[in-house]
């Protein structure tokens, strides 16, 4: 299920971006259209410089565990990956294929609630570690155990930028916010 940030609200008493009039973040509310949503943003959203340094330690740190560690060969260490590769696919499909590894919002993005989002917000974040943690599990010294929770506080670093870009693009996110979990269900 995809809602906009029209489609968030039920009640009638819609806040004023909701009409097409006010402001939306730091952009006026005029300007491009989706749906009865508003705004200007000049073009397309730019990344910025800590999503793209977030971003690349991220990846760094994915490809040094895959060249470090090698295949994952135990049930346990495998068991870890085929969960993450089962939630990273899930949550995608659950996005409609409308995946971004930068966390900045985009014009036409929707606030997705479906899928494992119902759960956790970031199921993406976590299908990374999961995946990660398969592959630290072949190889458990303290270079993998480092590289992983390396990795771990990167994604908690981006994912709370980016609940930060979509608290200020979704109002009702806040409300989404307290009934889930950020990377584990029940826990955190």
């Amino acid at each position: 299920m995809l809602l906009t940030a029209d489609a968030l609200h039920t009640d009638n008493t819609a806040p004023a971006y909701r009409r097409g009039t006010g402001t939306l973040g730091d952009a006026t509310a005029v300007g491009t259209q989706v749906g009865e949503l508003h705004f200007d943003t000049g073009g397309i959203l730019k990344e910025s410089m800590k999503s793209l340094v977030l971003v690349g330690l991220q990846f760094s740190l994915i490809a040094f565990l895959i060249g470090y560690s090698g295949m994952p060969e135990s049930i346990f260490s495998l068991g870890c990956v085929l969960m993450g590769v089962i939630l990273g696919v899930w949550a995608v499909l659950a996005m409609r294929f409308r995946v971004s590894v930068l966390p900045e919002v985009r014009e036409r993005q929707t606030l997705v609630v479906a899928g494992p989002y119902r759960f956790i917000r970031h199921p993406m974040y976590t299908a990374v570690l999961l995946t990660a943690l398969g592959l630290v599990l072949h190889r458990p010294d303290s270079i993998a155990i480092g590289a992983w929770v390396i990795l771990l506080g990167d994604l908690v670093v981006k994912l709370k930028y980016e609940e930060g870009l979509l608290l200020a693009r979704f109002p009702d996110y806040a409300l989404y916010a307290e009934k889930t979990r950020r990377l584990l269900p029940f826990l955190y």
